[in-house]
């Protein structure tokens, strides 16, 4: 799945201690009637569709039309309405709520559950925190770093033991080479 960010929400009147995962960053306004050029960070582009609610901050939006760009969503949100609307959101987040996620299948994680998670080995060493992690079609490839040291991990059955999102742990057991 695509990464996405983590976070927690607790404002008056908005929504109250919902946790958030990020589902594209706003890049730049594009046009002059507030549409958004949005980087997506999640596989479901239906996310973007015409109706669905979004959170930029805490702020609930609802979107407009959408189309895909070189790879960018396109999108106008209801209430963004010029170019310098658009732009004030620049660098920002599209989240949505946790609760709205799709149930994934077993041993199957999000992006964003891994990321920042501790990994030991098998025998107990220690070897840093998921930093970073990389596409490559066939398997994800995990990125921990811990001090001066950089592990790549291929994310398969053989090098990945256990995940245990609650306590954020991951137990690998390295081949030879790694």
């Amino acid at each position: 799945m695509a990464r996405m960010n983590l976070r927690s929400v607790s404002k008056e009147n908005q929504v109250n201690q919902e946790e958030f995962a990020a589902i594209g960053r706003i890049r730049s306004a594009w046009g002059r009637w507030g549409e958004i050029r949005v980087q997506p960070s999640t596989d479901n582009l239906g996310r973007f569709s015409p109706g669905q609610s979004v959170y930029i901050g805490s702020q609930r939006y609802v979107s407009g039309a959408s189309r895909i760009h070189k790879g960018d969503v396109l999108l106008k949100l209801e209430g963004v309405d010029s170019f310098r609307d658009a732009e004030a959101l620049q660098g920002t987040w599209i989240e949505i709520p946790l609760e709205w996620l799709a149930e994934l299948p077993e041993n199957t994680f999000y992006h964003f559950q891994l990321l920042g998670m501790d990994v030991w080995t098998s025998q107990g060493e220690h070897l840093g925190k998921v930093e970073q992690i990389i596409e490559t079609g066939s398997n994800d490839v995990y990125v921990v770093r811990g001090g001066k040291r950089e592990t790549l991990l291929p994310a398969i059955g053989e090098v990945v033991r256990e995940v245990d999102v609650m306590a954020r742990r991951m137990v690998v057991a390295l081949l030879e080479g790694l």
